[in-house]
């Protein structure tokens, strides 16, 4: 990881894919959990990945290169969510539309309606953003408590505190969902 994080220093341009290559996918799930909308998550990651390398001379410890770059991208989702256009306009739909109308069905489209439609994610990306946002850290990357409460700038108690809510929603949403 060093070497990696030395390479990105030197403005080295097969580190910066190297970086990427390892990074971004977990990246993109994330930020797809919490914006909910794939295009809008990849325009994030995509700026923070840009941020990340701009910043690179930041980082403290290269062996936190993954949580440093997961902290830019939730930082980036947060502003992003901010924004007026993202809460005021309607959010555009996961497939590739033409100008006739035609979607386009590749495998990535196919592929993400699969995942769409499964309950889980689904209910993730109804939850509010404070508990999709500590979900996602804990489950999908696997991250601490204490490593969230440091990304998130917020208090460990209150990072357990809303993952234990938003399980508490979930298991009531798949619950009722079952039921149906």
């Amino acid at each position: 990881m060093e070497e990696l994080v030395q390479r990105l220093r030197e403005k080295e341009e097969a580190a910066y894919r190297e970086c990427m290559e390892l990074y971004s996918h977990d990246c993109l799930r994330l930020a797809y959990l919490m914006l909910k909308d794939r295009y809008e998550a990849e325009d994030v990651v995509q700026d923070a990945f840009l941020l990340a390398f701009e910043k690179i001379s930041q980082l403290q410890e290269a062996a936190k290169l993954k949580h440093w770059l997961v902290s830019i991208v939730i930082n980036q989702c947060r502003k992003r969510t901010r924004r007026w256009s993202f809460k005021n306009i309607l959010l555009r739909r996961s497939e590739d539309i033409f100008e006739d109308g035609i979607v386009e069905e590749t495998p990535e489209s196919e592929l993400l309606r699969l995942i769409e439609g499964q309950s889980l994610s689904v209910e993730i990306r109804a939850l509010d953003f404070k508990y999709r946002e500590v979900i996602a850290l804990f489950y999908f990357q696997q991250l601490s408590v204490k490593e969230i409460s440091d990304i998130t700038k917020e208090n460990e108690s209150t990072i357990k505190s809303r993952l234990s809510r938003g399980r508490k929603q979930l298991k009531e949403r798949l619950k009722g969902e079952r039921s149906e």
